[in-house]
């Protein structure tokens, strides 16, 4: 059975049996992530091989759980408020037919594979002084199939054609 246990430090942590799991809220996980390189490839690491979960502080709100995901987190709490990350969440798991779980990358699973290991083309970013390696760079096409209730321009006829505009967000797991 897995056993909860608190995060102190990681030189602990990494002493602790396999099964015991590391509760952190989200605030936590950010300020984590926002300690550096360093901090976060050790919270890889410790994935690697022990559990830990990630959860919302409050029940009236849900927190982007990409940044979770991309360390590695096993089990990533939320609540059922219906936003965009609850949505983020859903087209996750639906991924693999929604199967309830999604297989980690390689380089997340296995203690011997570093992240730059899984290909050569590596992209290298500056996000929030952090320097980040974009392993899997893709480009993307879009093609809108079909839409409904769109508005039309009060100042044009009802029988007008209308050009409506389409927004795409991309989420990333940057800290």
């Amino acid at each position: 059975s897995i056993h909860s246990t608190n995060m102190r430090n990681w030189d602990k942590s990494f002493q602790l049996p396999n099964y015991a799991m590391h509760s952190i809220p989200d605030k936590k996980v950010i300020e984590k992530a926002e300690q550096g390189e360093d901090e976060q490839k050790r919270w890889v690491e410790f994935n690697k091989t022990h559990f830990s979960r990630t959860y919302p502080e409050s029940a009236s709100r849900n927190y982007n759980p990409l940044l979770p995901w991309a360390m590695g987190c096993h089990f990533v709490s939320m609540n059922f408020i219906r936003n965009k990350f609850m949505l983020l969440n859903d087209g996750r798991f639906r991924e693999n037919g929604g199967q309830g779980y999604v297989l980690k990358p390689e380089y997340l699973c296995n203690k011997n594979t570093k992240e730059s290991d899984s290909t050569e083309d590596v992209v290298s970013d500056n996000v929030g002084g952090a320097s980040l390696d974009n392993i899997h760079p893709r480009q993307l096409s879009i093609r809108i199939l079909s839409g409904f209730c769109l508005p039309k321009s009060a100042e044009k006829k009802s029988s007008a054609t209308i050009n409506p505009f389409v927004r795409v967000t991309l989420y990333d797991g940057s800290p």
